[in-house]
């Protein structure tokens, strides 16, 4: 069976068939089995799953802690078996969560797309701020300012970031130098200009950020490890040298 391209220029790594002969194997005969392509691991129940979650987080916390970096993490809503043991860890260890940055990944909205009062049962913020943040001895807390929660502008935020980058001549999407996250990353598109507004509006309370502009824009993409493209900063200067060309990169100064 032929593999189809995705949008990205990716082959697509599922094949119907494969997925059902997988589906048949015994979960017993999974560990460590020979056409594996990932690491596999498996747990007994959930709380086994919980306490393996939270040491890992707490072992990459302490390891930036000693380095004096930042640690970074994007966390769902669930599961959650993983934040009772992560407060016990915090808590009887000592770490200091202070350069703990928590991307919160989603929320549910009303029907008309707003917030959904705090304390109601659907509301994502009040749960992780009960069940994850509850409880850590206050000195070793996330700071609020470090708590990105997910706002209904931040869609807003994308589309505005991609509108704009095509209205001044940018590629939608390029097929080199794709990746999940900032870091490395050679920010040239306008599905990157979105992808950016987006992730900085979540950095502010309003809707629509009052200091999203290019420069400020630049900055917290750098902030988190990402570099310019000459194409993309030629924007700001008024030049737009955009080019359909693989393009070069550079930090914003």
């Amino acid at each position: 069976m032929a593999s189809e391209k995705s949008v990205f220029g990716s082959s697509s790594p599922v094949d119907p068939r494969n997925l059902r002969r997988w589906c048949a194997i015994p979960a017993a005969e999974l560990p460590g089995h020979p056409e594996l392509r990932v690491p596999y691991r498996q747990v007994a129940d959930s709380a086994e799953l919980g306490a393996l979650m939270a040491m890992e987080l707490i072992e990459a916390i302490e390891e930036n802690n000693r380095r004096g970096r930042t640690t970074r993490a994007i966390l769902p809503c669930g599961p959650t078996c993983w934040y009772e043991p992560f407060r016990s860890l915090v808590n009887t260890r000592g770490v200091s969560l202070k350069s703990l940055h928590v991307f919160h990944m989603d929320e549910c909205l009303d029907w008309q797309g707003r917030p959904l009062p705090a304390g109601h049962p659907y509301n994502f913020r009040t749960f992780m701020e009960r069940h994850f943040y509850g409880g850590i001895r206050s000195e070793l807390a996330v700071p609020q300012q470090q708590r990105y929660w997910l706002l209904p502008g931040a869609g807003d935020a994308l589309l505005a970031g991609v509108v704009s980058g095509l209205a001044v001549g940018l590629p939608f999407i390029v097929h080199e130098g794709g990746g999940g996250s900032f870091s490395g990353r050679c920010l040239q598109t306008a599905l990157d200009v979105g992808v950016l507004n987006a992730s900085f509006s979540v950095t502010s309370p309003h809707t629509i950020h009052p200091d999203a502009v290019l420069k400020n824009l630049f900055a917290f993409a750098e902030s988190h490890g990402a570099f310019i493209s000459d194409a993309l900063r030629s924007v700001s200067t008024g030049q737009r040298q955009i080019s359909s060309s693989p393009d070069t990169c550079s930090h914003w100064g």
